[in-house]
């Protein structure tokens, strides 16, 4: 939209389902923190700036051969924000 400013970070890790499936087989329960904290951060950053931040993803990144290639996350911000 015209009225927003979308940032989109990418990696070129092994993606969401093979890194649920990789846990899975692995037995182990660790707990990933880093959505968890971008989210409280994104949540106080919102209530300071009384604006309607929003963050999408995680997504999983795929090539033309549906071959995944890595994660995507898009934080959305709106433009009157910084007017």
């Amino acid at each position: 939209a015209d009225d927003e400013i979308m940032f989109s970070i990418e990696d070129n890790g092994i993606g969401i389902e093979a890194s649920m499936e990789r846990k899975r087989l692995n037995g182990r329960q660790h707990i990933s923190r880093g959505m968890e904290i971008t989210t409280g951060r994104i949540n106080m950053l919102k209530a300071i700036t009384n604006s309607e931040l929003s963050v999408k993803g995680p997504f999983d990144v795929k090539n033309e051969k549906g071959e995944t290639t890595g994660t995507r996350v898009e934080i959305v911000l709106p433009i009157k924000m910084y007017s």
